[in-house]
């Protein structure tokens, strides 16, 4: 009786690796024709008898295989006619890191660490409710801001169009109610002209795209352009709820 106490309780505890080999499946009576009573398993070597018919890996944790125990995390749980709605405003939703050739991705706040301990190189900083200068070769398509060090990502992009240039402002962030809400205002100047536009939200994305928007962006026609590669704009950008202090 003690070897097969303590052949049960082995299986029950399993190995302490997630690469332990799978525990012995039990059979059922619809597998092996035997009626329902006692069902014998043998674990290295020993024969266990239980009466109780179930794969005991169900009780395991299927991320690290462990055999579960307090405290359970259950995840988010809605309908599936739910999902997509739930999926567009969750605050978890993964983040892309707006790097060249980097396929970070992760929560927002841990994509605003990321980019700022491994994209020095490509970011500048803003302050809120100041006028932030943002020159953007048009050839580069891109400029990625970054709140204070590690704080939101602002991508200001450009598409060149025959008539002109289309200009957007995004955050990168989920679509989700309180996260890295802002407001801008963004002036183009060449010369004695100037084009000024604000925006009283800011759009949210959670992954910059190339392709050319058919909303949400800023016309600067050709004939303004004069010629020049470069877009000069400043840049004034407020977090909602907040004052605006700009000079």
């Amino acid at each position: 009786m003690a070897r097969e106490t303590n052949a049960a309780e082995r299986v029950l505890a399993g190995e302490g690796s997630s690469s332990r080999p799978k525990r012995p499946r039990l059979s059922s009576p619809a597998e092996d024709g035997e009626n329902v009573g006692e069902v014998t398993a043998t674990v290295a070597g020993d024969e266990v008898r239980s009466g109780t018919l179930v794969d005991l890996d169900l009780l395991d944790c299927s991320v690290c295989c462990h055999p579960l125990s307090n405290p359970i995390f259950q995840v988010f749980v809605s309908s599936y006619g739910k999902k997509l709605a739930h999926e567009k405003e969750c605050r978890f939703g993964l983040c892309y890191c707006p790097a060249p050739d980097c396929n970070y991705s992760g929560l927002c706040k841990d994509l605003y660490r990321h980019y700022h301990a491994y994209h020095l190189d490509t970011w500048k900083g803003f302050t809120c409710g100041v006028n932030k200068d943002a020159w953007l070769e048009i050839s580069e398509k891109i400029l990625v801001l970054q709140e204070r060090r590690d704080g939101a990502l602002v991508a200001v992009q450009c598409f060149e169009e025959e008539q002109g240039v289309y200009v957007t402002v995004n955050c990168i962030a989920p679509c989700a109610p309180g996260v890295s809400e802002f407001s801008f205002q963004l002036t183009y100047s060449n010369g004695a002209k100037s084009m000024s536009f604000e925006f009283d939200e800011m759009n949210q994305i959670q992954k910059v795209s190339f392709q050319t928007p058919e909303k949400g962006f800023i016309s600067v026609p050709r004939y303004f352009l004069d010629g020049r590669t470069t877009l000069k704009m400043k840049i004034c950008i407020n977090r909602l709820g907040e004052e605006e202090d700009s000079d």
